[in-house]
Order: C-alpha cells, then structure tokens, then sequence
C-alpha cells in the first residue's frame, strides 16, 4: 500500500523517522476486529439457521455488519470523495464508482481519502470473514479475489431481475449505508423471486472430472418477487450466486436528496459454478416467453390504393384524415425514407376519448396515479385463479413474466372482445386490437403505406403499469426475416409538464430498437455493460394515441423502458407485429416457412 504523508515539515521528519524503523504490523484479527461488529462471530449457529430457514431461497441478513464509527466513516468518505457514473441500460438505472479492489495501486491518491473503506474492504475479504460467509452459506472455498463497488440509486434508479451469474462468482452480497431513517416508503429494497413452479427442474450435476456435485432446483424467475429487504444502514444481505435461481432486483428509489448507498460485491470460487446452461444470460440468449402464434390471412395483403370498403371499414376506427391517398403516400414516404413513422390522434376523436378515459380510470382504481410505492399485485387476475364464466366472456387482464424477461400485464380478451361485442367496460383498446388491427382491411393500409405483401399478424393489448413493469431486450428475440410493428400508444399527456416527462425518457415507457450486431455477446452487453447504447437504432417516446410503424431487420432486438413511479400513471398500447415481405426479397414463401419453423420450436 502506498503511504501518503501529510502535516507540517517537523511532523513529517518525525513520520519519516518512525517509517524508517521497523513497524510492529496489525495482525489480520486485530483489523478484522477493529471493523467488524464484536458480536457478530458469535452468532455462527443463528446465522446458519436463518440461512437455511429464509425463502425463497437460502440468503442472509447481518443487522450488525461493523461497529457504528466505522460504518459512519465509511459513509462519510463515500460522499465526500468518490465520483459516480451514471449507467443506464434496458437493465438498470444506477450511479456507480470505479472499482474498489485495487484501489491502492492505481489510484494512491484517492485510496489515501478512503482509509474507513479501505479497512472495510480488507475486512470483508480476509481469510476469518470469508471462511464464516462459507459456513453459513455452505458453498465452498472462497479465494481472495477483490471484486467490489460502491453504488449510488438516486430517485429513480432501479436494477432489474437477474441472477448475478458471471464467471467464478459464488456469493452476492450487499452492505448498506444509507440513511438512518431509511422507510419501506422509500423504495430501493432489494427483491427476491421464486421460480415458477412448472419450470422447476431438480438437477444432480457433475463436473466432468467427478470431483464436484450440485444438487439444486433452476428454472425461471416469477413476474413478481416474494421477499423484500430494505437497504437499512449497517446491514449486510448475501446469498450463493446459483445459475438459475438466485433471481433478485433492486426496487425503484423514490426517495428525494438522498440515495440509496451501498457496496456491492461478489466472493469468487476457484472455478465457474455447475449448471451455467441456466443462468439468466444464457437465458436470454434463446428463450421465447409467453410469444404468440402468428394469424394468417387469407391470402397476402396487397394494396396500392385503399378500396370504398376498406375506407368505410376503416373509417369506423382511424382518423380520416389518414385515409386519403394522399395521406398514405406522404405516410408512405416518410416510411420509406426513415423505416419508421409515427402518426398522432390516429383513432377517431371520440374512440381515443372513450380509451383514455378507460386507462385513467383503471390507473385510478388500482393507485398509479400516485408517485407512491406501486401495489404490485393490482391491476390483473392472478394467473393461478380460475376465472368465472362472466370473466371468461368479458375477458380479464394476466401479468406475464418471467421477470429476468419482462413484466406487464396483457388482456387476455374473452368471447364479446373477439366477437366484436365490446367485453368490459375497460377494453376498449382489446376491442380495437381484434376488430382494427386484426382485419384484412388494415393489412391493406398497411400494405399501402409500405407498398409490401402483408400475409400474417400477432397482436395484443398492455399495460405497462407505473413502477413496475417493463421489457428486456435479449437474442431470443431475434428472428430470420423481417417484421413490420405497428404500435398504439396510450398515455396521460395531455398536460404540458406530462408530456414533457414522458418525452424527455426520464420516466422510462419508451421503446428502444437495438442492433444485435454481436450475437455472441450483445446479451451480456445489454444485461451489464453501459456502452450497449451504443448499438441504439431507434428510441420512440409514449404518446397519447399514436401509432407508431417500424421496420424491424432480421438482427433488431426492442424493448419498453421500466416504468418509473414517478410517471403520470401507466402505458397503454397495442402491440402488434407483421409479416411483410418485399417482392424482391420474396423467395417462395420464406416468411411462411419460418414462420411454421417458430411454431414447431413453441
């Protein structure tokens, strides 16, 4: 470690006398102990039975990780000398520090401003602490690798699902130092998920020399957590990095002037963890959650001019000052020109009238007009309720997961919505998703405004409540051909300062296209690493009955910014995507055949 004097001439002489005799060092136990709590090696058996005891996996909580001076040194230190970076991907809001581990060596000066940290670094790591965190956790021998940071949420910030497994990774753990009277009001607990039931797998693995077993449960994640612990000053939360199952996230902050301020770090093993096929990266890299079937036309769809019929059909839902050929074609050339188009107030006046005040009302009655903690179990039919027979005539809303994926709720409509009779007196925009954007008639305008053959579509309707929810862009995403979206959007705008948040991107809701020009590694650089913005094709901000049309290669992931609760309520939207094909990249039914091999892997 390099020294840093300071003081006057004399007292610096006196320093240099004394450095130039020999020095009678600390022992590791007396720095141990002059950082750790005393009572805190005492409680071995205790910690070991909460361990074990804890659901929904094994984890633990130290209410007393340091003696109070050094914990409060610590924090002072933090926010007096260290510089944050903000990062922000699909995955995460956060301020963070430079890494902590070798601080010493390549930033003595900074190291000398941080002596509290620096001791509580060394600390966490020596040979006593690290041996008690495998006692309890049972998860073997853990080397001296150095692997930490400081983190700063400030309001706003969050970190979504994910299961911490990169290379040799064994234990994740937490300290906190934020505020002392730090409430559940103010967000930033850190969240745990169950997996879902019917994707649970018992495995017995091997490594291929014989010499390591694994008996666990993976599988994925629940849409929603089941345990919250709150960043309470002094605390220490860890548990064992399992490829598969240790999935957590940490709450948005609603706290104002004050962070969330933590360390967060990993203890290492010697070798990677068995079972690595089912951590949430390689997760991502295949998986299609929850994907729906594409409906087939009856035959393409192809228009240059909209006929009287497909007017007058049309006519019932759009606004018409889109249905002109001349509208269409300047619609069309902008298309053509940026691959994308978004047009304002497309529904008929009275119909976004009826929808928004639907989407209001809903964001009323389950409290997300409120910049408050969501409820996250509001605003849909829990997936394990059987429905009664009126809900499965009207049609209800679900929540979909899993969360390392996304999170919204979908309306999942009953027989009056696909009979065109209306369903419940919220869902009108499902009655506009079967009706409008399912007909053959708005494969026609589509056609016309891409001058493509539209021969198939999916859709549904969203929400995408505020504080909660959200889309990951991953690999599984990616498909063989090309695919036309075409998205209606419903927000709360109408307000100057509303429309202003949900343009400026600060409360998320927007959907952002990603070039997926590594397949390799494009899903660990969305998942951990804030250059992936770098790959941003197109980001599209929410706005009140807008649709929006892009063109999405074969190579293109997308996904809906979380949410935060500091937004006007929540997003509404019609999702739907089209198979469009080009005469000159038509090759006899290609679209079709991928499309029959998508169906065959579901």
């Amino acid at each position: 470690m390099s020294t840093i004097i300071s003081g006057t001439g004399e007292e610096n002489e006196n320093k240099k006398a004394k450095l130039s005799r020999p020095l009678v060092e600390m022992s590791e136990a007396d720095k141990v102990a002059d950082v750790i709590h005393p009572d805190l090696f005492g409680k071995l058996d205790e910690f070991k039975k909460q361990y074990r005891e804890n659901t929904p996996y094994n984890f633990c909580v130290f209410p007393k990780l340091c003696v109070k001076k050094k914990i409060e040194a610590v924090r002072d230190e933090v926010i007096n000398n260290l510089e944050t970076k903000f990062k922000e991907t699909d995955l995460f809001k956060i301020y963070q520090t430079t890494d902590l581990a070798n601080l010493d060596e390549t930033n003595p000066e900074l190291a000398a401003k941080l002596p509290s940290m620096l001791e509580l670094r060394d600390a966490v790591y020596s040979k006593r602490f690290r041996e008690f965190v495998s006692e309890i956790s049972g998860c073997g021998e853990l080397t001296d690798r150095v692997d930490m940071a400081a983190t700063a949420y400030a309001q706003g910030c969050h970190l979504l699902c994910h299961d911490d497994v990169i290379g040799t990774r064994a234990v994740s753990f937490i300290i906190y130092f934020s505020a002392e009277d730090w409430t559940e009001v103010d967000g930033g607990a850190l969240e745990l998920y169950p997996l879902e039931k019917d994707s649970i797998v018992h495995n017995n693995l091997k490594s291929e020399d014989g010499k390591r077993t694994w008996e666990l449960d993976q599988g994925i994640p629940t849409a929603l957590p089941t345990r919250r612990h709150l960043p309470l000053l002094n605390h220490m939360a860890f548990f064992q990095v399992v490829p598969g199952q240790s999935f957590h996230s940490v709450q948005e902050v609603l706290r104002d002037g004050s962070p969330r301020l933590s360390i967060q770090g990993w203890f290492h093993n010697k070798e990677e963890p068995l079972g690595t096929e089912m951590a949430s990266l390689n997760q991502l890299k295949t998986a299609k959650m929850h994907e729906l079937p594409f409906i087939p036309f009856a035959s393409p769809q192809k228009c240059s001019s909209l006929l009287e019929d497909d007017v007058a059909f049309l006519s019932n839902w759009v606004n018409s000052v889109y249905l002109s050929d001349e509208s269409i074609q300047a619609i069309g050339k902008k298309y053509e020109e940026e691959s994308s188009v978004q047009l304002k107030n497309f529904l008929r006046d009275d119909i976004a009238t009826t929808i928004t005040k639907q989407c209001e009302a809903m964001d009323t009655a389950d409290g997300y007009m409120t910049e408050a903690l969501p409820n996250d179990n509001a605003g849909f039919v829990p997936n394990d309720t059987e429905l009664t027979k009126e809900q499965e005539q009207e049609g209800v809303w679900r929540v979909l997961g899993p969360a390392h994926m996304q999170r919204y709720v979908r309306y999942v409509g009953g027989e009056d919505v696909e009979e065109g009779k209306g369903g419940r007196s919220n869902a009108k925009l499902a009655e506009v998703e079967v009706s409008l954007f399912r007909s053959e008639a708005f494969a026609r305008y589509l056609a016309a405004i891409t001058e493509a053959s539209i021969g198939a579509c999916k859709t549904e309707t969203r929400r995408f409540r505020s504080g909660l929810d959200y889309t990951v862009a991953h690999l599984g995403q990616l498909e063989k051909v090309a695919r036309l979206d075409a998205t209606l959007c419903f927000v709360d705008d109408k307000e100057e300062l509303k429309g202003a948040q949900w343009q400026s991107g600060d409360v998320g809701g927007f959907q952002c296209y990603l070039a997926a020009e590594n397949e390799d590694n494009v899903a660990a650089e969305v998942y951990c690493d804030d250059d992936a913005s770098g790959n941003d094709l197109l980001s599209i901000s929410p706005s009140n009955n807008t649709l929006s049309l892009v063109y999405r290669d074969p190579g293109t992931m997308r996904f809906v910014k979380f949410i935060s609760a500091a937004s006007s309520g929540s997003r509404f939207d019609v999702s739907s995507v089209y198979d469009i094909q080009y005469d000159d990249n038509d090759e006899d039914g290609e679209g079709e055949d991928d499309d029959e091999e998508e169906e065959e892997e579901k």
